[in-house]
């Protein structure tokens, strides 16, 4: 298996799994260093791993759950990262 160089962490849905899963994230981020981490979590959820700490990732994106999108009436799902817009 080749070596990866990004990895996507998804973010726990709630925002004390999410503050719990800090140390996690930074054991992550020293294992793999030197590689690109993506965070995956909900628009509710990322603000916490925008903090400049050790478990900071190096680009976060902000996807809608398929059932919040029912709710809401939407078609479609849109994700953004803090540097550039994704559709799926």
């Amino acid at each position: 298996m080749a070596d990866p160089s990004r990895i996507v962490v998804l973010a726990p849905n709630w925002l004390g799994d999410a503050v719990m899963a800090l140390p996690a994230l930074e054991a992550v981020r020293q294992a793999f260093a030197g590689r690109t981490i993506v965070l995956a979590g909900l628009p509710s959820i990322v603000p916490i791993f925008e903090e400049r700490t050790g478990a900071a990732p190096d680009e976060i994106l902000s996807i809608v759950s398929d059932c919040a999108s029912r709710a809401s009436g939407s078609s479609s799902s849109t994700s953004s990262s803090s540097s550039d817009n994704f559709s799926s």
